[in-house]
């Protein structure tokens, strides 16, 4: 459940229920249209509607834009208290205009503290980047190619992305099969090719994955391999049919973890988002392969994504691991 976007209709209808209430007290004081004065009644009934509407031009922006960079339910905890401003702001102005202050701090205050949370938002977010986040530590990492073209093409002096914690000091290159950064797509990932066995993978790269441990599901494991450092490879019946990061890795679709899901999703229309399945404040995001049989799947929180899997259906879309 959206809470900001809930806040954000109360808001709107409660603009338009002060509208009724001008209707009724040009009715009741006899006030015609088009005129916007003529009995103190209805002018303050008339002042409170159009003060709401100036309010409402700073608070609604302000809302949307806080809630894509911090929790949904704190930015709407704040709205809550812009509502319940403005109606005791229109109950004290109706009465005695003189006593309007305390409805207008609790109007003006949460708009200011929107604001403020906004341009810290942005402050901090100061290092992400469209496709994810970039840290001074982290290693740098070649955007994604475009459709069609060859990864070795990619500027690499592009953006970087990395993990929202700094990422250790490395003392040397960090070992890859390739000489190109490896590019997750929903079926394969650089050398590796979703549904391939096991052995023929170990042979590709000259490196044999440690075993299973005996806790392990002989049936379903994740393999690790020392070419490909912060990744797993969830491995069924001998197939190596899944990759599981929690750390950025350069993928098909051009984002990865760090990623605001509103780009996403507005970038990639064909991307389904869902809750997941023990958190709804959580979300998975969906792409598809173009025949369906595989997918890129990104785990969202508080709006970024935190989590990157790709691999063959339906071992991509299991939720704890091989379950």
């Amino acid at each position: 459940m959206n809470y900001v976007h809930i806040i954000a209709v109360l808001a709107i209808l409660q603009f338009f229920y002060f509208g009724i209430l001008v209707g009724r007290a040009r009715e009741k004081y006899g006030v015609k249209a088009p005129a916007t004065s003529g009995h103190e009644g209805f002018d303050r009934a008339f002042r409170v509607q159009m003060n709401t509407l100036e309010q409402l031009v700073a608070f609604l922006p302000a809302l949307l834009l806080a809630s894509l960079y911090w929790p949904n339910w704190i930015i709407a905890a704040i709205g809550v208290v812009y509502l319940i401003g403005r109606f005791e702001f229109r109950r004290s102005y109706v009465t005695d205009p003189a006593k309007r202050g305390l409805g207008f701090v609790l109007t003006v205050l949460p708009t200011f503290v929107l604001l403020l949370a906004v341009l810290v938002g942005a402050v901090l977010a100061g290092g992400f980047f469209k496709h994810g986040i970039a840290t001074a530590s982290a290693p740098n990492i070649a955007m994604a190619p475009a459709p069609g073209t060859a990864a070795s093409a990619i500027n690499t002096t592009a953006p970087t992305i990395a993990s929202t914690t700094p990422a250790p000091a490395m003392t040397a290159p960090l070992p890859s099969p390739s000489t190109e950064t490896p590019v997750l797509s929903a079926t394969a990932y650089d050398k590796v090719t979703f549904g391939d066995r096991l052995e023929d993978i170990e042979k590709l790269l000259g490196e044999k994955a440690p075993p299973p441990d005996q806790s392990d599901d002989e049936n379903c494991w994740y393999a690790e391999f020392k070419a490909y450092p912060g990744v797993r490879f969830m491995v069924e019946e001998g197939r190596v049919n899944r990759l599981d990061s929690s750390e950025p890795v350069v993928t098909s679709i051009g984002y990865t973890i760090g990623a605001l899901m509103a780009e996403i999703s507005e970038a990639i229309p064909t991307a389904t988002i869902e809750p997941n399945k023990y958190d709804p404040e959580k979300h998975y995001i969906t792409v598809m392969s173009e025949d369906g049989k595989a997918a890129i799947l990104l785990d969202e929180s508080q709006g970024r994504v935190v989590n990157v899997r790709g691999g063959l259906l339906p071992a991509v879309q299991y939720v704890e691991g091989c379950l």
